[in-house]
């Protein structure tokens, strides 16, 4: 107080006089002013990173300075600027910036550039320029865009990535040529698809890549607006829920100004923002995701944001009901800049993306038609779809070819997953209850049903449920006979037999997969299935 208000007459000055003294002396503009010139860059950067975090504690502070100020020093910088009266220790023991100080402190040290810029960046003014290659600007693309060219490659082929995690050369010079300006894309996908895998969104093995598409297309739907952020928060570590929304609004500053953070000054943001980054490992990961993605580029003098890399191209829905895809008559499908996400998605489910730069364009082949009937997806359900997005009916061409795939398709079939065969009595109960409703099922014959990966469990739950016993569960087939194709006999008094399907050298078992009464005799003219 002497150091503001002089020593005076001691005696006759009570402690709220004092205190309202020094309030009103701290809100003039020549103190404040004296008081910032006095402090140096370190100074700052503490009570920036207060007035920043609200209040914070002496081990934060400790974490958030790292590399800036060691511990003693910052014990001792603490103890100077709470003499000046610049900040105060609460009841709590973490501190507070002064009240009558902060507007000052807000302007002069809790700016972005002070705690999060890069100083480089300041000599360096290429640092805020687009990336350029051959005397060309970049053209660069959101991370919502490639989310979408990943989607496509990954229904389109398995080994996107090597065994060693990289992008494989294919892949790379499918996305090259898509994204022709951008050469940050293919490294920007396979972040994407490493990203996919911490997420369990997708899983890897000897035969390639796994995708949850259900899991992958929900994610795109829900996070039109901040999908890069939304792909960071579904990673293992980070809190999840509205979590990414945060760090989209948090960030939203900082991309609009194309800001330079420095590596400690990024590392610092993601520490003060509330719920960002926990601890130092989530910080790390983050940041690693961040450059993956391209969010934040590397350009020497520091960590330059990419605005147009969290750029929103597609809305999740169509605003009304107009044209979304325009078909031409070699079945080529344009989409539209009325197009919705949800649109794009459904057309990549069943053909395979020939540009993306500019205009999209998509064509079904007969390799993206199989892998679309492998789904469930039927010629009846392709036709619709094309039908209701290009508001024409589909190009007689393009529906004859998808109409000769199908018949292809299913001239012969190999099953994964669950079969139920039922004697004709069962059969009547089983379809008349309407338990058939509850499972996505395929009916192969009578009293046979393909159910896919549904759990035996639930399956043998809703046949109890109608008052059928448990079904006999069949693991393995019993020989390789094929003489006769009568129904089979009944076995131990239960009259409906779930079975996994058998592998792919098993002989199909004539006693309880029953063919269709026209199917000649022989193993291509069955139906197999494999567990």
């Amino acid at each position: 107080a002497e150091n503001y208000l002089g020593q005076g007459d001691r005696g006759k000055r009570d402690g709220e006089k004092i205190i309202g003294a020094l309030a009103a002396m701290m809100e003039k503009v020549e103190v404040q002013e004296a008081a910032l010139a006095m402090m140096d860059r370190i100074d700052k950067l503490i009570v920036g990173s207060i007035q920043f975090a609200g209040e914070a504690d002496k081990a934060s502070l400790q974490k958030i300075l790292t590399g800036e100020v060691s511990y003693h020093e910052l014990e001792y910088r603490l103890a100077n600027l709470d003499e000046r009266l610049l900040i105060f220790r609460t009841k709590g023991g973490t501190y507070a910036v002064n009240p009558h100080f902060a507007q000052a402190a807000r302007v002069g040290a809790a700016r972005a550039d002070l705690l999060f810029g890069s100083r480089e960046a300041e000599k360096d003014s290429s640092a805020e320029k687009p990336f350029e290659r051959d005397g060309m600007p970049s053209t660069l693309h959101s991370v919502q865009d490639l989310g979408l060219v990943a989607y496509a490659l990954l229904k389109e082929y398995p080994d996107v990535l090597l065994k060693g995690g990289q992008l494989s050369a294919k892949a790379r010079k499918r996305v090259s040529l898509l994204f022709p300006g951008d050469p940050a894309a293919p490294g920007i996908l396979e972040g994407i698809v490493r990203n996919l895998l911490s997420a369990r969104i997708a899983s890897m093995d000897e035969q390639g890549i796994s995708v949850d598409f259900k899991a992958f297309s929900d994610l795109l739907l829900a996070n039109e607006k901040d999908f890069a952020f939304a792909i960071i928060g579904s990673m293992p570590g980070f809190p999840g829920g509205s979590w990414h929304r945060q760090a989209a609004l948090s960030f939203a500053p900082f991309f609009e100004r194309r800001f330079v953070f420095s590596k400690e000054g990024l590392i610092r943001f993601l520490r003060l923002v509330p719920g960002m980054a926990a601890g130092d490992e989530m910080t790390g990961a983050c940041m690693e995701a961040l450059t993956a993605l391209g969010l934040v580029e590397d350009k020497g003098a520091g960590l330059v944001c990419s605005p147009e890399r969290v750029a929103s191209s597609w809305r999740a829905a169509p605003e009304d009901e107009g044209r979304a895809v325009s078909i031409d008559g070699a079945g080529l499908i344009h989409v539209l800049p009325s197009a919705s996400l949800r649109d794009l998605i459904a057309l990549l489910d069943i053909g395979i993306l020939g540009s993306a730069s500019g205009a999209w364009t998509i064509k079904i082949t007969r390799a993206s038609a199989r892998r679309a009937f492998a789904s469930g997806r039927s010629l009846d359900d392709i036709l619709r779809t094309l039908e209701r997005l290009s508001g024409m009916p589909v190009p007689q061409s393009l529906s004859f070819d998808v109409g000769a795939w199908e018949d292809e398709y299913n001239s012969i079939r190999l099953f994964r997953g669950y079969m139920l065969s039922a004697d004709p009595a069962s059969a009547r109960i089983i379809e008349q209850s309407g338990v058939l409703a509850r499972f996505p099922h395929e009916m192969l014959s009578e009293g046979l049903y393909y159910f896919g990966n549904i759990q035996a469990a639930a399956i043998e739950k809703a046949l109890m449920d109608i008052g059928l016993p448990p079904p006999a569960l069949r693991n393995s087939a019993r020989g390789a006979t094929t003489k006769s194709h009568r129904p089979p006999p009944a076995e131990a008094g239960v009259s409906a037999v779930l079975q996994p399907a058998a592998a792919r050298s098993a002989k199909h078992d004539a006693h309880s997969l029953q063919p269709s009464p026209a199917a000649q005799v022989g193993p291509t003219a069955l139906e197999f299935a494999e567990s």
